[in-house]
């Protein structure tokens, strides 16, 4: 098989990958709408990056990683450009009191360890609640997970995340 059939064949079959995760994309690639929203929420944002993807479903859609006043933010748009989520990274310590105690019970009651890596504020859908990502060992064995609660630190759900197995370096 020559290089060039390999490059095909290696493309076929990582095509898929790559578009979930994204390929970076120039600003003049988004659509107008999307450069709008962000001139007007995000004026002086700084360290901008654009990348296009694929949602569960096969459509287009556009992340933009940014950091403004000092925060990072992720941001999803449709096809059109209509804003669907924005994400602000956040310290843990800021969710009040009484959700962060409830969060925490819950990971000292599920988990025999654990190691919080992020923590996110999400407004999607008319609705905010806080996404954080996680390294837990649980009876099942360690894994990494999402676990998404309510303001109040209820929470709406965890899920087990598929983390790549990476090359071992020599």
């Amino acid at each position: 098989m020559t290089g060039f059939s390999l490059l095909i064949l290696s493309l076929f079959f990582l095509y898929p990958a790559f578009a979930r995760e994204g390929v970076e994309v120039s600003v003049k690639e988004i659509p107008m709408r999307a450069f709008k929203y962000l001139q007007t929420h995000y004026p002086e944002a700084s360290k901008v990056k654009y990348f296009m993807e694929l949602d569960e479903a096969g459509k287009t859609r556009y992340e933009v990683k940014l950091k403004y006043k000092g925060d990072k933010f992720d941001l999803t748009f449709d096809s059109s450009g209509g804003i669907i989520e924005v994400e602000k990274e956040i310290d843990c310590a800021v969710i009040e009191d009484a959700a962060h105690h409830k969060i925490i019970d819950y990971f000292n009651s599920n988990f025999t360890r654990y190691h919080i890596y992020k923590c996110e504020e999400v407004a999607s859908g008319g609705e905010i609640f806080f996404e954080i990502k996680l390294r837990g060992k649980r009876p099942d064995g360690e894994h990494f997970f999402e676990a998404f609660f309510t303001r109040a630190g209820d929470l709406k759900e965890i899920t087990k995340e598929e983390v790549p197995s990476l090359p071992i370096l020599n």
